[in-house]
């Protein structure tokens, strides 16, 4: 198992807050061990499976080297540099990997590779691993009275001044209890303080599936007869789901990194992950070490709880 946890433990980023959150990235069984030096890098069996079968995979390629230690620095603003001579070296060793998508604060590349791409990747001595992109879909659990929501509220706290990040299918920023007005145009506002579309590659971040708004409306809503856990709280709308419900590992992970690099222009304080993609994860140790839980980790690391 290739181990990217940097000390951490499970509990650091499997954290637990008042709004309702459920983070469940899930996935299968592992095999096989971490790379050594000179030898070839991890290969997830999904990976293996889905090129043996289909003849390619999408992927997430995990990369490292100790000449670079700035890539994995705990100050994710010195890291840019070194991730991008990680992702030339990547490229330039595996020329067949076609990357679809590279990360300034994460040492990753996501892409499709087919069977002699991964020959390449698994030989590359800058990629330490090889883990599948997941398809992800929205998936909603709500139980104000279990997580003790109205005790909070009738102690006075409702989230005023925190910053929750949703990432789903967007937000329905022109809903009057989000905000907004009838003018799709009219964003941001004063509920929904900003956000983006990861689908889409654009700043307006609507909602085309429903189910974003109905989570910011748990999170956060303002309405007179459904109030949200925390009505006093703003919003930040990251859409990394499209209008069916579905995403990726790779989309997700790219938001997450949106919202480390703004944590301060929105006080992000929690991030919303309510998506799955359906499996069951029973490992603590593939968890830290898949990339979803490192950019988790991360994100709780710089004060952000999901």
């Amino acid at each position: 198992m290739v181990s990217m946890s940097r000390g951490r433990s499970v509990g650091r980023f499997l954290a637990v807050c008042w709004v309702v959150v459920l983070v469940a990235v899930v996935g299968g069984q592992v095999v096989g061990a971490a790379a050594s030096p000179g030898a070839e890098a991890y290969v997830h069996s999904r990976v293996l499976e889905a090129v043996r079968e289909t003849g390619e995979a999408r992927v997430i390629v995990v990369m490292g080297d100790p000449a670079l230690p700035e890539a994995r620095a705990w100050d994710w603003r010195r890291r840019g540099a070194a991730n991008a001579e990680l992702g030339r070296m990547v490229m330039r060793a595996a020329p067949r990997f076609q990357v679809g998508r590279q990360y300034r604060l994460f040492p990753f590349l996501a892409g499709k590779v087919d069977e002699q791409g991964l020959r390449e990747l698994a030989a590359c001595p800058t990629v330490e691993a090889v883990y599948p992109d997941r398809e992800l879909r929205a998936a909603l659990d709500d139980s104000g009275p279990l997580i003790g929501q109205p005790t909070v509220e009738t102690a006075g706290h409702d989230g005023d001044g925190v910053g929750i990040a949703i990432l789903d299918t967007g937000v329905d920023y022109t809903h009057p209890d989000r905000g907004g007005s009838a003018n799709e145009n009219d964003f941001p506002n004063a509920k929904v303080v900003g956000g983006y579309d990861f689908i889409n590659g654009d700043s307006f971040p609507m909602d085309d599936a429903g189910h974003g708004t109905y989570v910011a409306g748990i999170a956060a809503g303002t309405g007179g007869t459904y109030r949200g856990m925390a009505p006093g709280a703003h919003l930040i709308a990251v859409k990394v789901l499209d209008q069916e419900g579905t995403g990726s590992a790779a989309g997700v992970i790219a938001g997450i990194e949106w919202c480390i690099e703004h944590r301060d222009d929105y006080n992000i304080k929690v991030i919303n992950l309510s998506l799955s993609d359906s499996a069951e994860w029973s490992n603590p140790a593939e968890c830290d070490a898949d990339p979803q839980g490192e950019a988790i980790a991360d994100a709780v690391d710089n004060g952000i709880v999901v």
